[in-house]
């Protein structure tokens, strides 16, 4: 019943009628109605934006639909502001677990002289990601890329599809079966050890973070590249992964919505669950313009 209620609010007079009733009503129920525009564009500073395509099937494209072009909540923006802050003067960008690609067009945007490759291993996110790079004229310097990242070159099979509905945000190298499409797995180290610096990274890959970093040892070594990166509390290695970088120079500050928050120890939290990991001192990343809180 809720798939069949979701098409029939994906109908373009229904969807109209729809987000034309929703508009006026209090509450902030709205932003899990699905609309059907042709693109949602995401502000940027300077007058700037991004485009994202199919708000009924991407929901970051929904949010930002319903959020009159901001992300819904102050850490999402916090997050993508780190970002784009780590790649103003940045040479290479790597967006691992790219959804759709705003955080590869956002940077891509801000900085004319970067490039941006953008990893995802779901079939139809792969699709959207593609039509979002052409939509921002962007198909120079942004590279989507159906590329596992992990710790060892092989294949896994991810199934084309996840849903009937929106775009699964959710599948990470472990949903691998005996069927679906062929996805190379590759290192950093063999991908991206020389590419042009400064490089920074948004990491998104559902508990495998550690994984990547098992293929990076070199890459990280020689690049210290500063990242934005998802920990849920499902991963396992967090361990392992702070003893790694730690051993390289980074400290981790947990992004929170008044600002980025100093921790010595990276704890998982439900709600909150990106974190800023560089080596840069406290007066660089003030003068990058992130709010150092405790």
């Amino acid at each position: 019943m809720k798939s069949i209620l979701r098409k029939a609010l994906t109908l373009r007079p229904i969807s109209k009628l729809a987000v034309g009733i929703a508009r006026v009503l209090p509450g902030s129920w709205q932003k899990r109605l699905p609309v059907n525009v042709p693109l949602s564009r995401l502000k940027l500073d300077g007058g700037q934006e991004v485009s994202l395509a199919q708000p009924h099937r991407c929901h970051v494209a929904q949010e930002i639909f319903w959020g009159s072009g901001q992300l819904d909540s102050a850490q999402d923006r916090n997050a993508l502001d780190a970002a784009i802050a780590f790649s103003r003067n940045a040479g290479t960008f790597l967006d691992i677990g790219s959804y759709t690609g705003l955080f590869a067009l956002a940077v891509a945007r801000v900085n004319p002289n970067l490039h941006a490759y953008a990893y995802e291993i779901v079939g139809e996110n792969y699709l959207l990601l593609w039509e979002n790079v052409l939509h921002n004229d962007l198909g120079d310097r942004v590279h989507p890329c159906l590329v596992a990242v992990g710790g060892e070159d092989g294949e896994i099979r991810i199934p084309y599809a996840q849903s009937s509905g929106q775009l699964a945000s959710s599948v990470d190298i472990g949903w691998s079966t005996d069927h679906g499409v062929r996805v190379p797995m590759k290192r950093l180290d063999d991908l991206h050890l020389d590419s042009p610096g400064p490089v920074a990274l948004k990491i998104d890959v559902e508990g495998f973070e550690m994984e990547v970093f098992d293929g990076a040892k070199a890459f990280l070594e020689k690049h210290r590249p500063d990242m934005v990166c998802e920990v849920l509390r499902r991963a396992k290695r967090v361990p392992e992964m702070m003893e790694l970088l730690g051993g390289l120079g980074y400290r981790w500050f947990h992004i929170r919505e008044e600002g980025f928050a100093r921790r010595d120890t990276i704890v998982a939290d439900k709600f909150r669950r990106d974190w800023v990991l560089t080596c840069k001192s406290d007066e660089e990343l003030t003068a990058l313009g992130l709010e150092l809180i405790d």
